[in-house]
């Protein structure tokens, strides 16, 4: 009874030096999230994540920079902070219900939303000109 060994496979030059065959790097297998920035909705992410750092820098802004003035007006050194909070969440509701409106319904909107009932805004489409 003979029994033969087997083998591995032998590693190619390119599997020793760091890529792989399907032509993934040494960073991509190590770090894989990085798979997932060529997703359609990186962009949505990118932007979304920037605005809320954005409002919480601002945020942060405008309490260090009112607390004494806030305290010594109203004897809490939130209230200014609180108003912005205030108007913060409903620009993310405003923003949240604009997102999810068709882009006809803007498109639709777009000249009544620029014409006042009595005559236009823009100084050539109105007809006293």
């Amino acid at each position: 009874m003979t029994s033969t060994a087997t083998r591995p496979p032998a590693r190619s030059s390119t599997a020793s030096s760091g890529a792989s065959v399907d032509g993934t790097g040494v960073l991509q297998r190590a770090l894989p999230f990085l798979a997932r920035l060529e997703s359609p909705v990186t962009s949505y992410y990118v932007l979304l994540g920037t605005t809320v750092i954005l409002v919480v820098i601002g945020l942060v802004m405008v309490l260090s920079a009112s607390m004494i003035t806030s305290y010594r007006d109203d004897g809490s050194t939130f209230s200014v902070f609180l108003d912005q909070a205030k108007y913060a969440v409903i620009g993310v509701v405003g923003a949240a219900i604009a997102a999810h409106i068709p882009v006809r319904w803007y498109h639709r909107l777009a000249l009544p939303a620029l014409c006042r009932p009595s005559r236009c805004s823009h100084p050539s489409w109105s007809s006293s000109g």
